[in-house]
């Protein structure tokens, strides 16, 4: 008897911890994002350079390092699935989860000749993407470097300015 009020107190204390470090975890990260987005219009502003250049540079660069560091150890022990699971999983959640709630909380709302060039890319990449996962085609190293190249090119157009609306 003694030794199940000792089980249920530890169980209870480890739930307790749990749900602080997952409550304390949440306000971390809400602090943290808007400090990085604060800071990234700071820069942006410090720069001179437009706020969707940092959005998409910087922004995208700092929230896809966790994909990067999962994708990294997915392809040192060869398993292309988590690799791909991972790629396709978090664009989806970004996209629908992320960016639902966010619209849901507060509208959203973008100029089409600011969403329409990343748009039309991400499309393009995504069907390409889609054609090598269930095509013949494999993404090998060339692949690889066209894909960053796009991605350069791509940050070439953003700060050349031909993203700015009239």
């Amino acid at each position: 008897m003694e030794f199940e009020k000792e089980y249920r107190a530890q169980v209870f204390s480890r739930l307790i911890k749990h749900f602080l470090l997952g409550f304390f975890g949440l306000i971390g990260v809400w602090i943290g994002s808007n400090l990085t987005v604060s800071g990234a219009v700071w820069f942006a502003y410090f720069l001179g350079v437009q706020n969707d250049f940092i959005a998409l540079t910087i922004i995208a660069v700092g929230t896809s390092l966790p994909e990067l560091a999962v994708s990294l150890a997915a392809v040192k022990k060869s398993t292309p699935e988590i690799l791909l699971g991972n790629i396709i999983g978090s664009n989806i959640s970004n996209i629908l989860l992320i960016g639902g709630l966010s619209a849901v909380l507060y509208p959203v709302v973008a100029p089409v000749a600011i969403v329409s060039v990343p748009i039309l890319l991400m499309l393009l990449v995504s069907a390409l993407l889609w054609i090598s996962v269930f095509g013949e085609w494999k993404i090998t190293r060339l692949g690889a470097f066209f894909y960053f190249v796009v991605y350069l090119v791509f940050l070439y157009w953003l700060v050349s300015g031909h993203n700015a609306l009239p």
